[in-house]
Order: C-alpha cells, then sequence, then structure tokens
C-alpha cells in the first residue's frame, strides 16, 4: 500500500495518467450536476404532459362515446315526426296507437343507427302524452313503461335544470328505476325533450352502456396497476372509476370539482400527483392519479444516465490515456515484451528502434545479442535435434507393411498345405483388405478398389457369422475408374453388421451397390437390421454429440466420413439416410464423379 502511494515509483505511464485524470475528474463533476439539473426538469415537464395528455386522451374518448349518443338522441328531437308524435294529445289516436313509432316515425332508421354503435346497450324514447314508450334493447332487459316512475330518474331532473342538455350519471346495479331485475352497473345518457318555446316537456330519452365499457377504456390506458382512473360529474359524484385510489387523493378531487381549485397543470397531494381533464360541455371531468412512487422511479431512471456517463467518460479516458502516454513509453514497452518473449523460448525477437536516444542503445545492442543466441541455437541444439529426428525415422521405418503382407501370405500357404481351404481364403481377404485399406498411404482411389476393399471386408465377416448374414455387391461397370476418397463405404458397412445386424433374429443381408445418375455417383449401403425410429433418426442428424455412444450409427461414419466428403467436394455431394424399426437402414451418397 505504500509503494501505491509512493508517486516517484510510479511508471512514466502512470504518472501522466493521473495528471489527466487529476484534471478530469473536477470537470466531470461539475458537468454531472449541471446535466443532472437540467435533465430533471426536463423529465418532470415531460412525465407532467405524458400523463396530462394520457388524462385527455380518456377524457375524449368518454367524449367520443357521448357525442355517438347525443347524435343519435338530436336526431330524434329535431325529427319532425318524432316531434309531431310526442306532441299529439294524449287522447288523440297517435298516442293510444301501439304500432305509432313503426307507422308514423323512422324509428327503423333509429334501430339501424344503433345497430352499429354496439357500446350502446340501450335506447328509449318516453313520451309525456301517455303514448307507448319507444324501446331498443341488445338485451333481454324488462324496461318499466311507466313514465311517470322512469322520469324521476336524477339523470333526467339534471337534464330538466340544464334546459335540456345532454347530462350522465351511474346507475348502480341495485337500482330498479328503469330496468326491473337491473344486475348491472349502468351509464345513462339523458336528455329531457322540451317543446321549441322551452314550456313545455315533451318526453325524455334515456341511452344506456355497461360500465365496464368506460372501466375499460380506462383500464387500458392505465400505465401502471397502482394508477388510478376516476370519471366524475360537475356535483363530485363517481360515474365510473378504474384502480382505487387512496382517502386523501379522492378527497381531493371531490373538492377540486366543489371549490373549483385545481391549480397549474397537476394537483400534488401528499403520496400522489392528480391531473384532471374537464369536458364543459357534458359537464363531467376525468382524474388520473399517480402515486408519487412511480414519478419518482421514472426520475430516477432517467436522472442515473448522467451518472452513468460520468462513470462511462471516467473509464474510457482511460484507454485514450493509454493510447496518447504509449507514444511515450513504448520503446520501453516494446523492449520489454521482446525480453519476456525470449524468457519464454522465442529467439526471433528484433525491436525496432524508434528513438537515438539512450534507449535507442539499449535497443541496437539487445537485438545483437539475441541474434547472436538465435545463431549459436541454429548450430548447436537445431543440429543435436535433427539427429534425434533421424535416428527416430530409421526406427519406425523398420516396422514396414510388407512385414505384415508377408506374414499374412506365409499363413495362407501354410493353410493350404494342410487343406484348410476356406481359412486360407479368408487370410487371403484379411491381406487384401490390409493391401487396399493402406493404399501406400494415398487417400484416392478407384471406385474399384474400394468395392474391392469392401468386398474383402464382407468375406471375412461372413465367416463370422457364417449363415446368419449373407451380402449382395453391384457396381456398375462404368464407374470403376472413377476416382473416390478412400474409405467412404467400408465405415458404413462395418456399422450396419455391427448394430444392425448383430442383434437381429434371423437372416441378414447386406447390399451395396453403386449406379450413376444424372452425371452423379450414387453408392447406397442397405441391410435389413433392426433399424431405427424416427426420433432416434432426426436425434442423429442433429445431436450428433449425444447420440453418437448409443445410436447405430457412429462417429466415424457421420462425422469423419462427411467432414471427409465436406472437405474433397465441398457443397457438392448428399448424404442420406432412412431407417424404420424393424425394417432395417439405409444409406446413400452421392458425389460428382471425377
Amino acid at each position: 500500500m505504500k509503494r501505491f502511494f509512493n508517486i516517484h515509483r510510479w511508471k512514466i505511464k502512470y504518472k501522466l495518467t493521473g495528471a489527466m485524470y487529476a484534471v478530469l475528474i473536477p470537470a466531470l463533476l461539475g458537468i454531472t450536476a449541471y446535466i443532472y439539473m437540467q435533465s430533471s426538469k426536463t423529465v418532470t415537464n415531460e412525465l407532467s404532459n405524458a400523463y396530462q395528455n394520457l388524462t385527455r386522451t380518456m377524457e375524449e374518448s368518454i367524449n367520443y362515446i357521448a357525442s355517438d349518443i347525443e347524435d343519435i338522441i338530436t336526431y330524434v328531437v329535431i325529427n319532425n315526426d318524432f316531434r309531431y308524435v310526442l306532441s299529439s294529445d294524449q287522447d288523440s289516436a297517435l298516442a293510444n296507437n301501439p304500432l305509432v313509432w313503426s307507422k308514423e316515425t323512422p324509428a327503423d332508421l333509429v334501430t339501424e343507427m344503433l345497430a352499429v354503435k354496439n357500446h350502446i346497450g340501450f335506447f328509449g324514447l318516453f313520451p309525456e302524452n301517455g303514448a307507448r314508450p319507444y324501446l331498443s334493447t341488445r338485451r333481454n332487459d324488462i324496461v318499466s313503461q311507466n313514465t311517470e316512475e322512469v322520469k324521476g330518474l336524477e339523470v333526467f331532473l339534471k337534464s330538466k335544470e340544464a334546459q335540456g342538455d345532454l347530462r350522465i350519471m351511474r346507475m348502480e346495479a341495485s337500482d330498479s328505476t328503469l330496468f326491473k331485475g337491473n344486475k348491472t352497473d349502468r351509464i345513462l345518457f339523458g336528455k329531457t325533450v322540451f317543446s321549441y318555446s322551452k314550456e313545455e316537456i315533451l318526453g325524455y330519452i334515456c341511452a344506456a352502456i355497461d360500465a365496464k365499457e368506460i372501466a375499460g377504456v380506462f383500464e387500458k390506458e392505465r400505465q401502471e396497476t397502482n394508477e388510478s382512473v376516476y370519471l366524475l360529474d360537475k356535483d363530485g359524484t363517481v360515474i365510473v372509476h378504474s384502480g382505487e385510489a387512496e382517502e386523501e387523493d379522492f378527497q381531493a378531487i371531490k373538492t377540486s370539482i366543489s371549490e373549483s381549485v385545481f391549480s397549474g397543470e397537476y394537483q400534488e397531494t401528499k403520496g400522489s400527483y392528480i391531473f384532471r381533464s374537464t369536458n364543459e360541455h357534458y359537464q363531467y371531468s376525468v382524474f388520473y392519479i399517480v402515486p408519487k412512487e412511480n414519478w419518482t422511479k421514472q426520475l430516477k431512471n432517467v436522472n442515473r444516465m448522467p451518472f452513468l456517463l460520468a462513470i462511462l467518460l471516467f473509464f474510457v479516458a482511460f484507454p485514450i490515456f493509454n493510447y496518447v502516454t504509449r507514444f511515450i513509453n513504448i520503446p520501453l514497452h516494446n523492449l520489454h515484451k521482446s525480453m519476456l518473449k525470449l524468457q519464454e523460448g522465442d529467439f526471433r525477437q528484433s525491436v525496432s528502434v524508434y528513438a537515438e536516444d539512450e534507449i535507442g542503445d539499449v535497443t541496437h545492442v539487445y537485438n545483437k545479442m539475441v541474434s547472436h543466441i538465435n545463431e549459436l541455437i541454429e548450430t548447436n541444439y537445431v543440429m543435436v535435434l535433427r539427429e534425434k529426428q533421424s535416428e527416430l525415422d530409421l526406427l519406425q521405418a523398420q516396422i514396414n507393411p510388407h512385414f505384415l503382407y508377408n506374414t499374412l501370405d506365409s499363413l495362407y500357404w501354410d493353410a493350404m498345405n494342410e487343406g484348410h481351404t476356406e481359412l486360407a481364403e479368408n487370410i487371403m481377404s484379411l491381406s487384401e483388405l490390409f493391401r487396399l485399406a493402406l493404399n501406400r498411404g494415398e487417400g484416392i482411389v478407384t471406385v474399384e478398389a474400394e468395392y474391392r476393399l469392401v468386398e474383402s471386408y464382407l468375406r471375412i465377416q461372413k465367416m463370422r457369422f457364417e449363415k446368419r448374414m449373407d451380402y449382395r455387391i453391384n457396381l456398375m461397370s462404368e464407374m470403376k475408374d472413377y476416382k473416390i476418397p478412400k474409405l467412404i463405404l467400408q465405415p458404413f458397412v462395418e456399422n450396419a453388421i455391427v448394430h444392425g445386424l448383430e442383434n437381429k433374429s434371423g437372416q441378414g443381408l447386406i447390399k451395396v451397390q453403386g449406379y450413376m445418375e444424372e452425371g452423379y455417383m450414387v453408392f447406397k449401403v442397405s441391410d435389413n437390421g433392426i433399424g431405427m425410429d424416427e426420433e432416434q433418426l432426426q436425434s442423429l442428424m442433429t445431436e450428433e454429440k449425444v447420440i453418437y455412444s448409443n445410436q447405430r450409427i457412429s462417429r466415424y461414419a457421420i462425422k469423419n466420413v462427411r467432414e471427409r466428403l465436406k472437405l474433397y467436394y465441398k457443397e457438392d455431394f448428399k448424404l442420406d439416410i432412412t431407417s424404420a424399426i424393424g425394417t432395417g437402414t439405409t444409406i446413400i451418397i452421392r458425389i460428382p464423379k471425377e
């Protein structure tokens, strides 16, 4: 620790870097503080505008629904046919005609207008003159037809006070004044119909929608589950709400309506911010209550950025400073790096000289020293290694494949002399198998040689399995002289025997075919062994590394052969495997002729 604080023992580049940081850190702190204050102000304004716009959007959604209903009501109110029926005397034929609406008014048109307004669940016109009410409902509601009872609804009383303007109120599920046996909270849009002189009431028009329709609008727009939205009329009565507000917040919005106190863009309570949007025409207000914790969380997320930026600049500055100091430190760094490599045994070092100073002189001497050491190694150590390698090569040359061929040839003649003809033939097959497999170390063979190797292998295996195995080999004569990579068929034949026929009961058969197809050589190896199901086959083609140990096609047959084919033919080859349980497996290799 003492050494760390001892600046005199620091390396040159660390001293320079420390000096640069001494200037950078105060500047970063000042800039961070400024950005923090500015971003806090900006974010506060943006959040305020965003929530105010969201509140206004919900208010406009309610206004859109109310306007839709008012358009239909206005059409009925100003239509001469409807007004004629509403203005008729109580004892007139029109008032007592049960079919008056369909016969004397465009009620069908109103019904069609309501049909396209899915949110309007009920529409009713209750005449004051005793005529049968006009009713349209999407439900099987039992609607009161008693105008005297219905006109006492608060929504009509408020509309009457407003000289016929449309008013909105909530009807609880327990209120059966309009809907008998009502079990649904609804929002009523009511209008009192006056005569043109405003001296006489002609009737009452009411439309209803489910409260959950408007609550659904609020629920969709709410940003967080702990936020709440309230729709209140001008008297402070809750029409509908989504989410639950704290008692303090609820009283604040009630007070803001009754006392008209709502300064600025939002109102602040102890735990929340309240945004408001009022519709003067329909006399309602939408309140959006946002807990302060939501606001603070967003402010923290944004205000964290200046500090993260300062930290980022702090660390980004290090490579920049390091890059600047390396122009001063680079000669010593390169010399030190070269010495480390020399220590590890790399004697081909040569350091570039950047300056003709003391470091440059040391570098010249170092380069001459390394060159001299390298020459000594070349003339002494390498010479000894070459002698040892020559001795090893000579020893390996003594183990010659001809020794194996001559031994098998001797065994063949011994068997023939003893009259063991079948054994002699198998020994000859084994000898030919070794000779073809080694092929003087060459990796490319003719198709004929590959088939001879396969046939020798099958003859040897037939001796092992006796009557349990048979094989068929067919090769198109024109393919014999074409060249192919060595050992691309034998591994699959071996797998067919070991994994396909060993566990099979009954006669096993292996077929090896070779034929031409559309300018390509096609080789097919098939057996009638135990086979594989679809899952094993798909696993074989996609998860080779996992299933090699327990599937019938080994790593050599799939991975090695496929890689050698790809290495030799690039993408111009095809290797397919098909199999079925109890039927066997077929492998097809398709490669271009050469």
